[in-house]
């Protein structure tokens, strides 16, 4: 199994403990503001995974939330590059979850919800979802190997590859591994490690398979124009990644924002 995929269950497997949880120490709170339902009532916490009278089945909102999570790239690797990207993700997808709650609550008006138990829910899950993953992925940098890092090959053997190599080595060391690099066609001026030449543009399907490549980032100022339309239709059909690295030195892109 790759990095990337036990990442993504490990991710996965944190937000359904996390959400459980979260759902216990709802129910938790919502009976000691209200003691007789657990002894008039006799609510059970079982009762609220399924439909019951008091919030929209538990297990379709752990869903839905999850599916949210996931088309916002929670559970991409490569789109969990820093903690503000983490926080500001998590943060939307518990907002759409408010709305989500609202349309229900609306829609099923003649029932009785809870809305102290769904605003218990809700705000007990964003709160511990975003705890957890922010250490998780505090813990992530700190691995000599992370399960996150994305392989990745710099096209360029010039000065501007080093620079790459070095924001790389500084910065992103969490979320991306240099495997090396891509020796344009042309390329006169070699600056980087021989050993670290992966190839040239004929060879990129047989590197990208070898090292496993997720992304190449172009740094190199002279792509001659067929190269480069080659080697983004190459990169497109394998499902690679492609940044081009800006030579205004700032960041090096906005998705190589490491934090």
């Amino acid at each position: 199994m790759k990095k990337a995929a036990f990442h993504s269950i490990i991710l996965v497997a944190i937000d359904i403990a996390t959400l459980l949880l979260a759902l216990v120490v709802s129910y938790r709170l919502w009976i000691w503001n209200d003691p007789q339902l657990e002894f008039v009532v006799q609510v059970q916490l079982w009762e609220l995974f399924w439909p019951n009278p008091w919030m929209p089945p538990a297990t379709l909102l752990m869903i839905a939330w999850m599916f949210l999570n996931h088309r916002s790239g929670l559970y991409n690797p490569g789109k969990l590059e820093s903690s503000v990207h983490i926080a500001s993700t998590c943060t939307r997808t518990s907002f759409l979850m408010l709305l989500l709650l609202v349309v229900v609550q609306f829609l099923f008006i003649q029932r009785y919800f809870s809305r102290l138990l769904m605003l218990l829910f809700l705000s007990t899950g964003f709160s511990w979802m975003l705890i957890v993953r922010l250490a998780f992925f505090q813990i992530q940098l700190r691995l000599p190997n992370p399960l996150a890092a994305q392989n990745v090959a710099i096209f360029g053997v010039g000065g501007d590859a080093l620079l790459m190599a070095e924001r790389i080595e500084q910065s992103g060391k969490h979320a991306y591994k240099l495997k090396g690099y891509i020796h344009p066609n042309g390329a006169s001026e070699v600056k980087v490690p021989m050993a670290q030449v992966l190839g040239e543009v004929e060879d990129l399907q047989e590197v990208i398979n070898h090292h496993d490549l997720n992304m190449v980032i172009l740094a190199t100022r002279n792509t001659p124009r067929d190269e480069a339309l080659k080697l983004a239709s190459l990169c497109d059909r394998m499902g690679l990644k492609v940044l081009q690295m800006p030579f205004t030195w700032g960041f090096a892109s906005p998705r190589l924002a490491f934090a």
